[in-house]
C-alpha cells in the first residue's frame, strides 16, 4: 500500500475525520460545557433540600432543565420522565459516604453537616456527561468506521499498527491487520494512550489467540 494508493487515501480521510472529532477539546465544548452551564446556573438559583419530596422535585427540575437546554433526543421529556431518569442513573452511578444509590444520595443531600444537593447534582452532571460522551463516541465509530468496507478497515488497522507494530509480540506480529480490523474503536483509543494501555490490548489479544480462527475469518473477508 503506497503514499499513492487510494485506498490508503481512504483510510487516512477517515482516521483524520474521526480523530478530528474525538478531540477531547471538541467533545469538552459540545458535551462537558453545557452541562456545566446548566448546573452553574441551576445552582446559582439556590436548591435547599428539608425533605424527601423536595429531593426528588429537584432531581426532577435539574434534569428536566438538561433535557431541555442540553440533551437533544428529538422528543419532548416530561418532569415525571426526567425525575425516572435521573433517579435510575443516580442507583446506578451514585456513591457516597454511607452507601450508593438514590436513597444515599437523598441522605447526603439532606445532610446538615455536608456538601448538601450541589453534590448530588454536580455527581448527577459528571453521569450525564460520561453517558453522553459514550453515546457521541458511538456515533462517531458508527458512522465513520463501522461503515467502511473490509479492505478499509484493514487499511486503517494497517496505519494505527505501524506506529507500534514492533512492540507487538512474535506470535502477534506474522498476522496481517485483518486479525484488527475489527477493532478499529480500540485501537484508535489505544494509539492515543500510554504504552502501558497498548500492553493490556496486546496481552488480551494474546490471550484469546486462536490462529484457525483468524485463518477462517480472513478468508471469509478475503
Amino acid at each position: 500500500m503506497t503514499d499513492g494508493d487510494p485506498l490508503r487515501a481512504q483510510a487516512v480521510a477517515i482516521l483524520c475525520r474521526v480523530s478530528a472529532l474525538l478531540d477531547e477539546g471538541l467533545i469538552a465544548s459540545l458535551l462537558d460545557d453545557p452541562v456545566d452551564e446548566v448546573l452553574e446556573e441551576f445552582l446559582s438559583m439556590g436548591s435547599h433540600v428539608y425533605s424527601h419530596e423536595s429531593f426528588h422535585r429537584t432531581l426532577a427540575a435539574f434534569l428536566h432543565r438538561l433535557h431541555d437546554r442540553v440533551l437533544h433526543c428529538g422528543c419532548q421529556v416530561t418532569p415525571a420522565q426526567a425525575h425516572e431518569e435521573a433517579v435510575a442513573i443516580l442507583e446506578r452511578t451514585y456513591r457516597g459516604a454511607d452507601g450508593g444509590g438514590c436513597d444515599a444520595a437523598a441522605a447526603d443531600a439532606a445532610d446538615p453537616g455536608g456538601p448538601g444537593i450541589p453534590l448530588v447534582l454536580a455527581s448527577l452532571a459528571e453521569a450525564v456527561k460520561a453517558l453522553e460522551r459514550s453515546k457521541y463516541r458511538a456515533w462517531v465509530f458508527g458512522r465513520h468506521v463501522d461503515t467502511a468496507d473490509w479492505p478499509t478497515k484493514c487499511a486503517m488497522a494497517r496505519l494505527l499498527l505501524g506506529g507500534w507494530q514492533d512492540e507487538l509480540p512474535s506470535n502477534l506480529r506474522q498476522f496481517p491487520p485483518e486479525f484488527w480490523a475489527d477493532d478499529i474503536p480500540k485501537l484508535l483509543r489505544t494509539e492515543s494512550s500510554v504504552p502501558r494501555q497498548r500492553s493490556q490490548l496486546i496481552a488480551v489479544a494474546s490471550s484469546s489467540l486462536d490462529f484457525q480462527s483468524i485463518v477462517v475469518a480472513a478468508r471469509q473477508h478475503s
